[in-house]
This record gives C-alpha cells, sequence and structure tokens, in this order.
C-alpha cells in the first residue's frame, strides 16, 4: 500500500489513516502526550501565515529524536468509515477535536460528529481540509457531505491559507520529542511577544 505514497503525493501516516490499514508506531506522533501543549498553540483569530511558517521552520530544524519506545500504533481497521477516518487523521497529527474545533471555528459538536458519522457542510470540509492539509476534493471523498447544504462561502476560502500554514505546522510537529513541542512553544510565545 505505502508504494503508493509518491503516485498519489501523500504522507504515509495519511495514505494508511484513510486506508484504514495499520499505522505503526514509527509514523505516529513521537509525543502522543504533547495533546495539550499543542492545542495551546492553536490560534484564536484566523492563523497568522507568517507566524506558522516560522513556527514550522523551527520544528523543521530541530533533530528528529529517536522514536520513543511507549508509543503505539493503531490498528487496522475492520470496517472503514468517514468518522474512523477522521479520527485517525486527527491522531497522526496530535491534533485534539477541541483543537480541531478552536482552530476551525466549528463547534465542539460537529468535530464530534464528524469524528462519529463523518458528515461536514460544505464550509467545514474545506476549513478542516485545510487544517489536516488535505486537498479539498480528497477530503470530499473521504467524508459525508450533509444533504442539500449550501456551498463554501467565500470567507471560508480566505481562512484557508492560513489554517494551511497551521497544518503544516502541526506535520513538522508531529515527530518531535516533548521536550521539544515545549521548546517550540516557548518560541511561539517569544514571536508573538516580539510581534506585539
Amino acid at each position: 500500500m505505502l508504494d503508493l505514497v509518491p503516485v498519489l503525493d501523500m504522507r504515509p501516516a495519511d495514505l494508511l489513516a484513510i486506508a484504514g490499514g495499520e499505522i505503526p508506531a514509527e509514523i505516529m506522533p513521537a509525543a502522543p502526550d504533547a495533546v495539550d501543549i499543542i492545542d495551546s498553540m492553536v490560534w484564536r483569530d484566523d492563523p497568522s501565515i507568517v507566524e506558522a511558517e516560522a513556527l514550522r521552520n523551527h520544528a523543521l530544524s530541530l533533530p528528529r529524536p529517536d522514536h520513543p519506545s511507549g508509543v503505539t500504533g493503531l490498528p487496522a481497521l475492520e470496517s472503514v468509515t468517514s468518522g474512523a477516518v477522521f479520527t485517525r487523521l486527527l491522531a497522526v497529527r496530535n491534533l485534539s477535536r477541541n483543537g480541531m474545533a478552536y482552530t476551525t471555528g466549528s463547534s465542539i459538536s460537529t468535530v464530534a460528529k464528524a469524528m462519529g458519522i463523518g458528515m461536514l457542510i460544505p464550509q467545514r470540509l474545506e476549513l478542516m481540509a485545510a487544517t489536516l492539509c488535505l486537498r479539498p476534493d480528497d477530503f470530499d471523498a473521504i467524508m459525508v457531505r450533509t444533504p442539500n447544504a449550501p456551498p463554501a462561502d467565500d470567507w471560508v476560502r480566505n481562512r484557508v491559507p492560513g489554517l494551511w500554514a497551521f497544518g503544516e505546522l502541526l506535520l513538522a510537529l508531529a515527530p518531535l520529542s516533548l521536550d521539544q513541542i515545549k521548546a517550540v512553544q516557548t518560541f511561539a510565545r517569544r514571536h508573538r511577544h516580539v510581534g506585539a
């Protein structure tokens, strides 16, 4: 299955999450206990592309640690459903339900519904696809579109670049240790203070 990674231009963890395959520990986030820290880094307003890129570049500059032995993978899905796939896409990014809700301006119940039955209205589909750094058409094919929902408004497309930049930061944080993620958090606080 991973032979398709270059063909589909997808991360191995995402491909396995979407296909319902077993996700080995080596490609899971190295610090699953960092979810609260990552949630605290979510922007309260529209994500700043410049700030997200600075944090992403800082995270990418850090050495990749050996994967800790306590990290576990995800088993293959017995039944591949939209909700289960969405939940796994969050897990391989260390992003919680609350974090996804907060960064996209969605209600927690909306994200919970997506994790359960995989149903979203078009505007939430686009916002969450950007946060996951997935092409909207690919994400739309995975999820269940709410029947008779209107298409996404222009304001949604205006938020996509910032959310995509934040999604790239999440991907850069995933292989880091807890201490490294805390260091990026400290860097973020300093960066915001300097820019204030």
